[in-house]
């Protein structure tokens, strides 16, 4: 049973709806959820998985839409995020769980709340309460707006120029508006004036935002002179085991002298690696070079012979080096230093950031931090600054 708007005098009246479509709705929508985010996103799949997961709630008896709601919720995310999270064990399975909840709370919120409000105006409780969430998650969890729906969306460009106005919530309300939308035209019957005026409402906005989207990317596209960038990563991983395997008796206090030289050792290929792999970027005329988050390593001891390299590159060839070394440093309790070290083209130390939000975990327990300090300098090539990882998944963060 469904409760509708009776059009005629206002009231709210009682209609029996049939719910044989219900259930073929709520396995829809679990399949789209499983590719809508994570490891495997198809963006549209997320705009269906959210409509048809909001008619099963919709059309259900509360207590079996809303705890089925948040079970589906929790396990379609914790596939799609499989082997991203580094969360062990059972410990994976608790995160998510939680992470159902914060998604599965506008769904109670718009059950409760929406039949209480006549008319259109009902259609903006859901994507409200699920923007509130958003919001109140990235500011107040420690994984940031790491699970937000903007994220699945980003191969859609001319979409994504909303962002530029509203930030992440703004895509977020809008995908969440189109489920709520979609369910009252569909209950209602696209056949009465005020359903088809409050859908044409929803397109309009969408053709607004889609059409400004376009007409950004077209008649407002970047005319400024380009520079190119290389960004490398991933190094040998034989190299990448040599030191990780010297770094864990490192950090555990229990380094022998022929841990040292395993560290040193591959610690020095990867930099002969990454080094060399950069000089062929310079030659195929790359003037900004980065590489990836700790895809260097170094002992503290050491960290000076390392910067001398970085500089003397980055000096011979003239360009822009950003070198991301962990750096292990024994003496601290905190001895990871996650960092990047930008050099200038005269090989000058232009800034030193460090990570400033480890993931949760056991590297948040091993991460030294600093000030948090989002570093910005002026170039021939526009202004750069850098981050790591993680901190991308924190607005406030960002807004440095």
């Amino acid at each position: 049973m469904t409760i509708d708007d009776n059009y005629e005098d206002g009231a709210p009246v009682v209609s029996v709806r049939p719910r044989q479509f219900s259930w073929i709705a709520l396995f829809l929508s679990t399949v789209f959820l499983l590719v809508a985010n994570g490891r495997h996103t198809i963006p549209v799949a997320m705009w269906l998985a959210m409509f048809l997961l909001f008619r099963f709630v919709r059309t259900q008896p509360a207590r079996i839409g809303l705890p089925l709601t948040w079970l589906v919720l929790f396990l379609t995310s914790a596939f799609q995020f499989r082997g991203m999270a580094p969360v062990p064990g059972i410990f994976y399975y608790i995160l998510w769980a939680v992470y159902g909840v914060t998604m599965f709370l506008p769904f109670w919120i718009d059950r409760v709340v929406a039949p209480r409000i006549r008319g259109f105006i009902s259609t903006l409780v859901f994507p409200c309460a699920w923007v509130t969430m958003e919001w109140l998650v990235a500011s107040f969890t420690p994984y940031g707006s790491w699970n937000s729906l903007a994220y699945t969306q980003h191969e859609n460009l001319v979409l994504l120029q909303l962002i530029a106005v509203t930030g992440l919530y703004g895509l977020s309300f809008l995908i969440a508006w189109f489920a709520s939308v979609g369910f009252w035209v569909s209950e209602h019957g696209f056949t009465h004036a005020k359903t088809r005026r409050g859908a044409l409402v929803f397109a309009a906005v969408m053709v607004v935002i889609l059409l400004g989207g376009g007409m950004r990317l077209v008649f407002f596209a970047p005319d400024a002179p380009t520079v190119r960038v290389a960004s490398l990563t991933s190094p040998d991983l034989d190299l990448f085991e040599g030191v990780e395997g010297g770094a864990a008796a490192a950090l555990s206090g229990q380094v022998s002298a022929a841990d040292v030289d395993r560290i040193r050792i591959n610690a020095d290929a990867i930099l002969d690696d990454l080094l060399r792999r950069a000089d062929t970027e310079v030659q195929a005329g790359a003037r900004i070079i980065m590489w990836g988050e700790t895809n260097s390593f170094s002992l503290k001891q050491d960290e000076p012979a390392m910067i001398a390299r970085g500089a003397e590159f980055a000096r011979e060839k003239g360009i822009y080096l950003g070198m991301s070394p962990a750096v292990f440093d024994g003496e601290n309790d905190k001895p990871l230093e996650n960092k990047i070290i930008l050099f200038d083209p005269k090989g000058e130390v232009s800034f030193e950031y460090w990570k400033a939000i480890p993931v949760p975990g056991p590297d948040a327990s091993l991460q030294a931090v600093n000030d948090g300090r989002i570093k910005i300098i002026d170039s021939p090539y526009g202004r750069l600054g850098a981050t790591i990882c993680f901190d991308m998944d924190f607005p406030g963060h960002l807004k440095q």
